[in-house]
């Protein structure tokens, strides 16, 4: 996959504050913030399949990301986030994210199950 924000990294880079004061977060929300650059890029594929991926990848890790910090600066965390992805980068993070969605779509799809088995037994 090509790295669609390549020639935005140096704006983003141009509109972050590089002072002492700059917000740090927490490595898993970085790590979110991440996933969710690279995952979002996936909801404007011609391709359904991702192009899904993509928007319910997204949702995913912004509702992660709003559950540790419900008032944090998305904008300025993404851009800040952004800046050092490349394509390198890019691709492991498509691949370790992808990973992370199929194991909690995982044990969705098995409390789903339980749920399903409950309400059949009680009958």
């Amino acid at each position: 996959m090509k790295a669609r924000y390549r020639n935005l990294w140096p704006l983003a880079a141009a509109l972050l504050p590089f002072n002492a004061d700059a917000q740090t977060h927490d490595p898993a929300i970085r790590h979110s913030a991440r996933c969710l650059i690279v995952v979002a890029s996936l909801a404007s594929s011609e391709d359904a399949t991702l192009k899904m991926s993509g928007l319910m990848g997204s949702l995913f890790f912004a509702g992660q990301i709003f559950g540790a910090e419900p008032d944090i600066d998305l904008a300025s965390l993404m851009k800040r986030e952004a800046i050092d992805i490349d394509e390198r980068l890019t691709k492991e993070l498509l691949v370790q994210c992808g990973g992370e969605l199929q194991r909690r779509g995982g044990q969705i799809s098995a409390a789903g199950e339980a749920l399903k088995a409950m309400s059949g037994s009680a009958r």
